[in-house]
Parts: C-alpha cells; sequence; structure tokens
C-alpha cells in the first residue's frame, strides 16, 4: 500500500514524458546571421507554466525537448536583432502547428500557419520549425529630412500664400473694373464704418468708442471726454500812466 503513490508519480511523470515532443527551431539563411551573439535565446511562453528557453547552437538552431502539451508564444531575443514572434501549439497526440502572431492580438485569432519543414528521426524525433528571418531593431525613429513639398503643404505657409495673392491680384481686378462699377465700389467703401464714413453714427453704436486704455489702468473714474479743456482768453489792460502806451495782458481760465 505504501508503494502505491511513488508508483502513481512515476507512471504520471513517464506519461507525461511520453506525451512531450522534441521541437527544433531553424533560422533561414539571410545576410544578418553573422550579427547573431551567443547570447540569443529563444523563449516559450504559455500562461500559468514555466517558461521554456534555449540557447543558439553552431548550426543556427534551437533544440527544445520534451515540450508539453499547451499553446506557446515563441520569441527570441537577440541584440540589435528583432525576430517576429510566432504561435506554436503542441496537441496532446504530438502533433504541431505554427503560425504567425504578434503581441495584443487575441489567442483566438490564429493568424497565417507556417510549414513544417521536416521531422527527426530516431529516439530522439520530433517536429523542425523554420523561423521568420530577423530585422534589424530601431531605436530610434530617423529624422526626416528638409523637403519644400512639406514647407508648402504647412497651413501657415498656405495662409501666407492667399494673402499674399490677394494683395497682389485685387487691385488689378480693380483697375479692370467698370467705370460705373468702380465708382459704386468706392462710394460704397467711403459710406462703409471701415472706410470712415460712418462718422459719429459708428461712433455711437460702439460702446467702447473714446476708451482710454491708460487712464482705466491708472485707476482714473473719470472718461478722458469729460476732462476740462483749457481755454486760452486774451483780456487787454493798460499798465502803468495815463500817456504810456499801454501793454497787452493774456490770462488763461481753465
Amino acid at each position: 500500500m505504501h508503494l502505491l503513490p511513488p508508483l502513481l508519480l512515476l507512471l504520471t511523470t513517464l506519461a507525461t514524458t511520453a506525451l512531450s515532443t522534441s521541437l527544433t527551431f531553424h533560422l533561414p539563411p539571410t545576410d544578418l546571421l553573422p550579427r547573431l551573439t551567443p547570447h540569443t535565446t529563444l523563449t516559450l511562453t504559455r500562461a500559468g507554466h514555466p517558461t521554456l528557453s534555449t540557447p543558439i547552437t553552431r548550426s543556427n538552431e534551437f533544440l527544445l525537448a520534451h515540450v508539453p502539451p499547451g499553446s506557446y508564444l515563441l520569441e527570441v531575443t537577440s541584440l540589435g536583432l528583432a525576430f517576429p514572434p510566432l504561435r506554436v501549439d503542441v496537441a496532446p497526440t504530438g502533433e504541431v502547428q505554427s503560425a504567425m502572431t504578434f503581441r495584443g492580438n487575441e489567442w483566438g485569432n490564429q493568424g497565417e500557419r507556417r510549414a513544417i519543414v521536416g521531422e527527426g528521426q530516431g529516439e530522439e524525433s520530433g517536429y523542425r520549425i523554420e523561423l521568420l528571418p530577423p530585422t534589424p531593431a530601431e531605436m530610434y525613429t530617423a529624422r526626416e529630412g528638409f523637403s519644400p513639398l512639406k514647407l508648402l503643404s504647412s497651413p501657415m505657409m498656405l495662409i501666407a500664400a492667399v494673402g499674399l495673392a490677394g494683395v497682389v491680384l485685387v487691385p488689378k481686378l480693380i483697375d479692370n473694373m467698370d467705370p460705373e462699377m468702380r465708382a459704386e465700389f468706392e462710394k460704397e467703401q467711403k459710406n462703409s464704418i471701415l472706410g470712415g464714413g460712418a462718422g459719429g453714427a459708428a461712433a455711437a453704436m460702439n460702446p467702447f468708442a473714446g476708451f482710454d486704455a491708460a487712464r482705466f489702468l491708472a485707476g482714473a473714474t473719470a472718461p478722458a471726454a469729460a476732462a476740462a479743456a483749457v481755454v486760452p482768453e486774451k483780456s487787454a489792460g493798460k499798465r502803468g500812466g495815463g500817456g504810456g502806451g499801454g501793454e497787452e495782458a493774456v490770462g488763461f481760465i481753465r
């Protein structure tokens, strides 16, 4: 009776080992392979289970033996290189499938399936999967060069161009107008508020007419128009004796 639990544990371990699958991941030939370092590592991540990892071999392959059944996210980390992630599904029967994926993708949404390149032979039989080629890792965004088209497409440049075109073209249009229409246009312009023709009517309609910002900020309460004006007044008078000449005196009254 005491040998039953260890025996069950041994049988469970043997069954798990028998159901596990050996996987070989191969890198395709590319010009970036010489940039691979010995620290290049492949990892298989599965939610709620330990992460499986293995370093690269001299033959540019990654070997993982006894991979339990489940769905894994395959990632390769290498200095200066970026590898597209893959999804690896190991069925309980030992069948292996691979598909393209990316981080943030829903796990139920499977991408394009990757073909299994080949299988091993002998006791170490397993599946051989070809990885996607790497690309150089871009740590910084390249600064865009100067382009006259981008300068002309700026909103400020467009506003300035429209204003300049109006300054140049409007006078020419006015010169080519019909004389009667031009006279009527000039008359309406003089009578408009902008032309100064409205005079007192425009001032009466404007509540801020005569407003002095400097006096307001200085604390003055009376408007500038209400200030008393200085009026010079001449008064004639005589100084001295009766026979002498008269001298004109000027007085100032506020």
